[in-house]
């Protein structure tokens, strides 16, 4: 993967849902290895989306190892993988009032996918930071992969950012794109 690369997207109707099975797929020995249960809760009434599906792969194939690599060797861990379709989202950065101007009143329905795993916490202080080209808290990382994804989900008019909580002891971290 290399950040400074310019995407010529080849778009095409595809199934989001197909391409995360696709990617679950891939690394099904990992993830054996691991012992993680996957939890998908894919909604089955997602549209096709106009994407790139092998540039697609690649980054929820990179987000995948990322929480894989969050998880460690940690017991009785899951991975939540879920797809549904947001009707009214306003994209961050965007009015109300050019979002509807351009979609004749009526926010455009969204496709969002989020990946939880639960156990581990991004801390705050960091959070904003894990999608920064060259901001990494692994000894051996680069720090471009995730800035890798946030390029590639942006040049899909998409955005993707980072959520944790802990909540009565339990830790969960979800990484969201729409």
């Amino acid at each position: 993967i290399n950040y400074s690369r310019r995407y010529d997207f080849q778009k095409s109707a595809e199934s989001l849902n197909g391409i995360l099975e696709d990617v679950v797929k891939s690394l099904q020995v990992q993830i054996q290895v691991q012992k993680i249960q996957i939890i998908k809760a894919l909604d089955p009434r997602l549209p096709a989306i106009a994407c790139d599906p092998h540039v697609l792969h690649e980054a929820f194939e990179n987000i995948f190892m990322n929480v894989l690599q969050a998880v460690g060797s940690q017991e009785n861990q899951s991975l939540i993988l879920k797809s549904e379709v947001i009707q009214g989202y306003v994209r961050n950065g965007t009015s109300d009032a050019a979002l509807m101007a351009e979609n004749r009143n009526q926010p455009e329905p969204a496709v969002a996918v989020s990946i939880t795993n639960t156990g581990s916490v991004i801390p705050i202080e960091i959070r904003g930071k894990i999608f920064t080209p060259f901001f990494t808290t692994k000894e051996s990382g680069s720090g471009l992969g995730l800035a890798i994804v946030k390029k590639i989900v942006e040049g899909h008019n998409g955005e993707i950012f980072a959520e944790s909580s802990e909540d009565k002891g339990e830790k969960k971290t979800t990484i969201r794109m729409i």
